[in-house]
């Protein structure tokens, strides 16, 4: 699958290894714009805790999803949120390891493709 990329573990001093391909700057703009957005609980009144990625405190924090449309920047979990925006190194992997997932509504969101790539072995 191409070469093997040693990056950083995520909150740890080792490294792990990951097959990565420079896929240019269409990928890591596109996951960094979904990591910029404000948290967005959508139009419904459902009050489903769900985590979004502050850019400016450079964490994940939790908020109220309404249940429809919003925007990319929604995790279910924490660690979900921080596997997708708070690990950089990701944007330079080969674009086999990301997939698509839609929202409800025209959202969509990238996050890893656990088939290829499960995040156990990522970030254990």
């Amino acid at each position: 699958m191409g070469h093997l990329c040693l990056v950083p573990r995520l909150g740890a001093a080792s490294t792990w290894e990951a097959p990565c391909s420079v896929w240019g700057s269409e990928g890591a703009s596109m996951m960094e714009d979904s990591c910029r957005l404000s948290r967005d609980p959508g139009p419904c009144s459902g009050m489903l805790s769900r985590f979004f990625y502050n850019s400016s405190s450079m964490a994940c924090e939790t908020f109220h999803y309404g249940g429809c449309l919003g925007n990319g920047n929604n995790f279910y979990s924490e660690k979900e949120c921080l596997q997708y925006c708070g690990a950089p190194q990701l944007w330079l992997y080969d674009k086999s390891l990301l997939k698509s997932s839609a929202l409800s509504g025209f959202s969509k969101r990238w996050t890893v493709n656990t088939s290829v790539c499960p995040w156990d072995v990522i970030s254990s």
